[in-house]
């Protein structure tokens, strides 16, 4: 399921124009784009909380979610059209997907190879992440030896 619509997309471009004879971004290729950047999405968005995120069920992530897609699949088509000759001319559609997306599910420490916490929540989607995991687990300690060597065993 799809967080935004191709209509959603081209109206975030005044120039982009899907029903000339030859254009230079079709509609079916912009909802491969949507498709592909949602299925991105969910696989990083799937690793902290429950899916799938609805719009009936979870209407204020659903708009959020919206808003993701909406910018990584402008930062795709905005590659396509535009060659920009200097960076500070280029929109700024991929650092706003990317920031973004590392709000609400951020990269693993690479020093304590742990999930750092979200700056940015889902609303109202269940949130199943743990990102201490590793402090959760303790190993109590016994009284005594667990395993013995008997007469049948090893």
């Amino acid at each position: 399921m799809s967080y935004a619509t191709t209509t959603e997309i081209e109206s975030m471009f005044r120039n982009l124009d899907t029903t000339v004879s030859n254009p230079a971004i079709t509609t079916a290729e912009i909802q491969n784009f949507i498709n592909e950047k949602t299925a991105v999405i969910n696989s990083r968005i799937g690793t902290l909380y429950e899916m799938p995120i609805t719009e009936g069920d979870n209407p204020e992530s659903f708009k959020i979610l919206k808003l993701l897609t909406k910018y990584g699949v402008a930062c795709i088509i905005d590659d396509i059209l535009n060659d920009y000759a200097e960076a500070d001319k280029k929109p700024t559609w991929c650092k706003k997907f990317t920031d973004m997306m590392k709000a609400l599910v951020p990269d693993v420490d690479k020093k304590t190879c742990r999930q750092c916490v979200p700056t940015m929540m889902l609303p109202d989607a269940v949130y199943i992440g743990t990102p201490t995991q590793k402090n959760r687990i303790t190993v109590s300690a016994t009284s005594g030896t667990t395993i013995k060597k008997g007469v049948d065993n090893w």
